[in-house]
């Protein structure tokens, strides 16, 4: 039988507060009713939801010899060094050690551990996200990826930022993001403004597909929260799909459109300012679009095999984002999820790019994070599943996740080799 986690006894605390039964909560968390009936007692009692379990342990490596353990002090005195396994080895290739009983990798790191030597490792849960998925209708899933930067002489350094639409081969947009330098990267306001460009003319896509890039997704905390891109693409209706680790012929149709847009709109090509080599992407995107032909296509161009691809019934205009962006939607999402964060010695923590101060809780332990939809708010628990703090969530208004979009209608006016429905 399968130990239940912590996540799981916090569940059985929510729904009993809703005051559903025993059986009730059993059926929907998929756990034994006597195992809901176990910790429901608990829970009604205050009792501790992370009990020591087992015999009483003994002081980790207490019956080994003393030199063996003075010996992996040496191998690890910190908590950065040599692993568990690399020190196994070690003792049993010492031939002073020769006739000693080893401890196993498992017994060194539970030693480890005990003197504090070993880094906390936040709980894993993945961002809920569309897998990949094959279309069978047009604008039912874009790819978006960012080209490597370079410079082109008398415009500066750029980054191509590509939109291609799966499955009629149609290019959405080709846009030159100017940088200010030659490692700056484009910024979630480009990333919006080039959609929005895409969006204008074809309408809104049903799903977007992206890689990993921190612009999409948090790669740094094991329980990631959304970003501000990501967020704005839920408020607008538009699911985000993230393409498998390390399988990156998933993001195919952007990827080769790289290639394509380097050879016929930069290579061999010279540009007095960046407004030539944006009216030289939108040249080549038309005939590409519109003239030349397409291999998987029967060797028709895109919108001429399948001329329903010229516009999406989801339409978007950036005069009307605020009264067609669904902010209930972006808390349905918050509310199915849950965040693990270290505490700070100034007693802070982070979600997303806001920091929250938490009076109650203690200094380098880890809180689990929930969001509560009624009252708009974050919700901090210790681990033992105890109330620390409900905080007012941050950063999650329209004007917050849509960027400069005053900026971008104003500057419209500046791509005049655009034709917008």
């Amino acid at each position: 039988m399968r130990r239940i986690t912590l996540e799981e006894k916090l569940a059985i605390k929510s729904l009993l507060a809703l005051n559903k039964t025993y059986a009730q909560i059993a059926e929907e968390l998929q756990i034994t009713k006597s195992v809901v009936r176990k910790w429901g007692r608990i829970i009604k009692k205050g009792g501790n939801l992370s009990p020591q379990m087992g015999r009483p342990q003994n002081e980790p490596l207490g019956t080994f010899s003393k030199v063996l353990i003075e010996k992996i002090d040496k191998y690890r005195p910190d908590k950065e060094g040599w692993s568990s396994d690399t020190i196994k080895i070690e003792l049993d290739l010492d031939k002073k050690l020769a006739g000693l009983k080893k401890p196993s990798a498992m017994s060194i790191n539970r030693y480890l551990k005990s003197k504090n030597r070993t880094a906390k490792r936040s709980k894993r849960i993945p961002l809920q996200t569309q897998p990949v998925v094959v279309t069978k209708k047009a604008h039912d899933l874009w790819q978006l990826d960012a080209e490597g930067n370079c410079h082109i002489e008398n415009v500066g350094y750029i980054a191509m930022l590509n939109i291609k639409e799966t499955h009629c081969k149609v290019y959405i947009q080709n846009f030159p993001c100017l940088l200010a330098g030659a490692y700056n990267h484009a910024t979630t306001i480009d990333y919006q403004n080039v959609l929005r460009l895409g969006m204008m003319e074809f309408g809104r896509p049903k799903g977007l597909q992206v890689d990993h890039e921190s612009i999409y997704f948090d790669n740094v905390n094991p329980s990631p929260f959304p970003t501000t891109l990501h967020l704005w693409l839920i408020g607008l209706g538009i699911e985000m799909h993230l393409t498998p680790k390390g399988k990156p012929y998933k993001q195919g149709a952007v990827e080769r459109s790289h290639q394509t847009i380097q050879k016929q709109i930069i290579k061999g090509y010279t540009f007095n300012n960046w407004t030539e080599l944006f009216a030289r992407c939108q040249q080549r995107r038309e005939r590409l679009n519109h003239h030349i032909p397409c291999r998987t296509l029967n060797k028709m161009p895109p919108l001429r095999a399948n001329p329903k691809a010229i516009r999406s019934r989801r339409l978007y205009h950036p005069s009307k984002e605020e009264d067609r962006f669904k902010i209930n939607k972006i808390y349905t999402y918050l509310a199915q999820g849950k965040w693990y964060r270290k505490v700070s010695k100034g007693k802070v923590s982070w979600i997303g790019s806001n920091k929250y101060h938490l009076p109650n809780a203690i200094p380098n332990t880890e809180v689990m994070i929930s969001f509560e939809k009624k009252t708009k708010s974050f919700l901090f628990h210790d681990a033992d599943g105890q109330f620390i703090n409900r905080k007012p969530a941050l950063g999650l208004t329209f004007k917050e996740l849509s960027g400069n979009l005053k900026g971008f209608i104003k500057s419209i006016k500046k791509y005049p080799h655009l034709k917008y429905p």
